[in-house]
């Protein structure tokens, strides 16, 4: 790769965000679009309910390599789990990758390859699966989503992607044809960190989150809170009580999520 070329990731799936649409195909499940906001704001989300046992949405995906990461943005409606799979449709249906999440508390079961997860705001995970069996370039794959397990099941769902390696890279939405992004990392005073559905200074989200809420930061600030702290100018901070944020472009600082005075967060900071 030349000097200043950027990696890309390519989302094999098609039509990341219609479930309803070709070439997702449908067995005892009902698809309600256009359903709910998204994790980041700018997908929209579908309502899927079974309508008998085995509910499930599928895809087929042509293999690019021998290792792929299937994803899902995934909330709970009123059923509290989901499950995700990949099976070897070319070996045989064979399952070579399969996991369970619940939606409540985050916990995997049912695993087979190797789980990542994301936290957004307002309940979404993203969650993803490693393939632990045998892929080949060259095989269709049956990128799958369950619903429950008997009539009236629910998931609220958007953005599924496939793309090869074992790592979960930022979602790429994709339509007709399939979504490709330069690889983005994630920077905080040119320092990289990790992102829950947060990207810094050259993502395309430009939020970051306090007690579960989005908070414009001009694009720095890129990691999400999941533990009593704070950040001040970009740097964590550990405190007993309370999260505040504070933008690197400005000074102003953020309690749960709305803008406080100076005098404010020198009283927080005293405390």
């Amino acid at each position: 790769m030349k000097a200043g070329a950027l990696p890309f990731v390519t989302n094999l799936i098609l039509r990341s965000e219609e479930f309803q649409l070709s070439p997702w195909v449908r067995t005892t499940i009902n698809v309600v679009p256009n359903y709910a906001p998204g994790p980041t704001g700018t997908e929209v989300a579908e309502l899927l309910t079974a309508s008998g046992s085995n509910a499930r949405l599928e895809q087929p995906v042509t293999a690019t390599a021998t290792t792929h990461t299937y994803s899902v943005m995934v909330r709970k409606e009123n059923f509290p789990t989901a499950r995700i799979a990949i099976l070897n449709q070319t070996t045989g249906t064979n399952v070579v990758a399969d996991l369970t999440v619940n939606l409540e508390t985050g916990a995997f079961s049912s695993i087979v390859g190797t789980p990542s997860i994301q936290y957004g705001s307002y309940g979404w995970l993203r969650v993803g699966i490693t393939n632990a069996g045998v892929i080949t370039a060259g095989n269709t794959l049956l990128c799958r989503v369950y619903v429950g397990t008997t009539t009236g099941h629910d998931l609220v769902a958007v953005g599924a992607m496939l793309e090869s390696g074992a790592v979960m890279n930022r979602y790429v939405a994709s339509g007709a044809l399939q979504g490709t992004e330069p690889v983005t990392v994630n920077y905080n005073h040119g320092v990289a960190c990790g992102s829950d559905f947060v990207y810094g200074d050259n993502g395309l989200t430009i939020a970051n989150f306090v007690n579960g809420l989005p908070v414009t930061n001009n694009g720095r600030l890129c990691t999400a809170l999941t533990a009593p702290n704070r950040f001040q100018n970009g740097i964590p901070l550990n405190i007993p009580s309370g999260y505040v944020c504070a933008q690197v472009a400005a000074p102003v600082t953020y309690l749960n999520g709305l803008p406080i005075a100076a005098s404010e967060a020198l009283a927080i900071e005293a405390a």
